[in-house]
């Protein structure tokens, strides 16, 4: 979902159904669309307050064989998790981790590329 201001979404951009004007049909969730300059997705410029949000560990993941996270995780939507169709924003984010079992960290060590699920942890693919 866009963070910052309207114009990532059609409908107003809040989420919502959009309020008079020419495209003041359902909001499209689901989608990022062009702003007027041709942008996918607006400059963002809003800051939060200081304590607007307190971070909360929801799931935690280390490999059976391979607990070494090698680089930091990636978080991008890579699956359909509501049947839909299309990979976009009404799905799941997930988690790419790059992971290795044990050693001294020199170059070559062997390792794999995991897909986590972004709501549960749960390993969907191993690569």
């Amino acid at each position: 979902m866009v963070a910052c201001g309207p114009g990532g979404r059609r409908g107003g951009g809040d989420g919502g159904g959009g309020s008079g004007g020419s495209d003041s049909g359902p909001a499209d969730l689901c989608h990022v669309h062009d702003d007027d300059n041709g942008n996918g997705v607006p400059q963002c410029t809003d800051k939060a307050p200081p304590g607007a949000f307190e971070p909360d560990i929801q799931w935690t993941w280390t490999g059976a064989t391979e607990p070494y996270s090698i680089v930091t995780p990636l978080v991008a939507n890579l699956t359909d998790d509501n049947g839909d169709g299309e990979i976009n924003l009404c799905d799941i984010p997930d988690v790419v981790v790059v992971a290795a079992g044990a050693g001294d960290g020199q170059p070559g060590l062997a390792g794999h590329i995991y897909l986590l699920n972004g709501s549960t942890g749960a390993q969907e693919l191993m690569i």
